[in-house]
Protein backbone atom coordinates (compact mmCIF):
# COMPACT_ATOMS: atom_id res chain seq x y z
CA UNK A 1 0.00 0.00 0.00
CA UNK A 2 2.70 2.39 0.36
CA UNK A 3 4.58 1.70 -2.36
CA UNK A 4 1.39 2.44 -4.74
CA UNK A 5 1.10 5.89 -2.19
CA UNK A 6 4.33 6.97 -3.36
CA UNK A 7 4.40 5.60 -6.87
CA UNK A 8 1.14 7.59 -7.30
CA UNK A 9 2.83 10.79 -5.32
CA UNK A 10 5.73 10.49 -7.91
CA UNK A 11 3.71 10.39 -11.06
CA UNK A 12 1.48 13.23 -9.56
CA UNK A 13 4.71 15.38 -9.16
CA UNK A 14 5.55 14.16 -12.70
CA UNK A 15 2.43 15.00 -14.34
CA UNK A 16 2.24 18.55 -12.40
CA UNK A 17 5.83 19.48 -13.91
CA UNK A 18 4.74 18.39 -17.46
CA UNK A 19 1.85 20.87 -16.95
CA UNK A 20 3.86 23.54 -15.74
CA UNK A 21 5.82 22.49 -18.54
CA UNK A 22 3.05 22.82 -21.06
CA UNK A 23 1.38 26.10 -19.66
CA UNK A 24 4.75 27.77 -20.14
CA UNK A 25 5.80 26.96 -23.63
CA UNK A 26 1.98 28.07 -24.47
CA UNK A 27 2.26 31.51 -23.03
CA UNK A 28 5.43 32.08 -24.97
CA UNK A 29 4.05 30.68 -28.54
CA UNK A 30 0.84 33.17 -28.05
CA UNK A 31 3.99 36.03 -27.52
Amino acid sequence: MERWIASFVKNLEISKFFFICFKFVKERHID
